[in-house]
């Protein structure tokens, strides 16, 4: 969730399920099996949400209207001097129910709002064509961070890990 205006706000996200690799696991392709469960956040798995739906204000509880649930975590960026926010709420029963991303495994295509690529279907890091819904890249350098993920620092398989801190990564 993230402050706009004077409240909270979900903002979408997925939950990328890893493999015993490390990988991230997707049922109807991964070759290993999934670590921890599918469709339970194991301490493995990551939360994943773009960088642009951060907010650009911190919660404050006597500034902004109350959540449903409790904050378990804010995490802070900064990119070019600015400072940008994100919270993980659990028991908020609000949800954004924007798709970042479609991906079809048989036929490589990924589309999303800003873009569609595709690949080989027999090997996912071979791309062959990348595309801006506005017109064709000719790079695909980035110099704002696009994509954030959060992985709980539990490294005890097996083993709940509570309120573990989370890890932060922000890729271009």
């Amino acid at each position: 969730m993230v402050v706009r205006g004077d409240r909270m706000q979900s903002i979408p996200f997925q939950i990328a399920e890893m493999d015993e690799k490390g990988w991230v696991f997707l049922p109807e392709v991964s070759p290993n099996p999934v670590r921890g469960r599918c469709g339970i956040i194991d301490p493995v798995d990551e939360i994943v949400f773009m960088y642009r739906d951060t907010g650009y204000d911190p919660y404050e509880t006597k500034r902004h209207d109350a959540i449903a649930g409790r904050i378990l975590q804010e995490r802070r960026f900064e990119h070019g001097g600015r400072a940008r926010y994100a919270y993980l709420v659990q028991g908020d029963p609000r949800r954004n129910g924007a798709d970042y991303v479609s991906f079809d495994a048989e036929t490589g295509i990924s589309r999303n709002r800003y873009d569609a690529f595709r690949t080989d279907p027999a090997n996912f890091l071979d791309f062959q064509d990348f595309c801006a819904n506005g017109g064709r890249v000719r790079t695909s350098a980035c110099s704002t961070p696009s994509m954030v993920s959060w992985r709980p620092a539990c490294s005890h398989p097996g083993r709940s890990c509570g309120s573990t801190p989370w890890t932060t990564s922000a890729r271009n």
